[in-house]
């Protein structure tokens, strides 16, 4: 029987930002209208439906991330092989730190995580849009 050591968030936390980049809120409003660049929004559909979220983003709750970028899962998303950047955001950053270093395990390039995510972006004065949460994707 194989073992595995427990660990704490902050350890685990701290292992992702290790491998992951960070970009700051003004740095990713500067992507926003990139074709190249998809925000992926992390949080769950209760989330997205009471706040909105950034503009154009997509909805992937990071509890179903793991089937949604493997290739061989039926709820894979094409979405995950169509862009060159991913920008990945939650609420306040902690989900979507985990959640880039999932994505860049499962081989996702340029993957970004959002800076303290939405707390940070709307401290900047940015606004949020309602999103599309698609019957496919709760």
């Amino acid at each position: 029987m194989n073992v595995i050591s427990p660990k704490r968030l902050s350890q685990i936390l701290s292992e992702a930002e290790a491998v992951i980049t960070q970009i700051s809120v003004t740095d990713a409003r500067n992507l926003l209208d990139d074709p190249d660049t998809l925000f992926v929004d992390l949080r769950d559909v209760r989330e997205i439906e009471r706040l909105g979220g950034i503009q154009g983003a997509h909805c992937c709750a990071r509890g179903l991330l793991e089937f949604a970028l493997d290739p061989e899962s039926p709820y894979f998303r094409e979405v995950f092989t169509q862009y060159k950047n991913y920008i990945f955001y939650c609420d306040n950053g902690l989900r979507s730190t985990l959640a880039a270093k999932l994505a860049m395990q499962f081989g996702l390039q340029n993957v970004l995580c959002l800076s303290g995510g939405l707390e940070a972006w709307l401290e900047a004065g940015r606004r949020l849009e309602p999103l599309r949460w698609a019957a496919s994707e709760e």
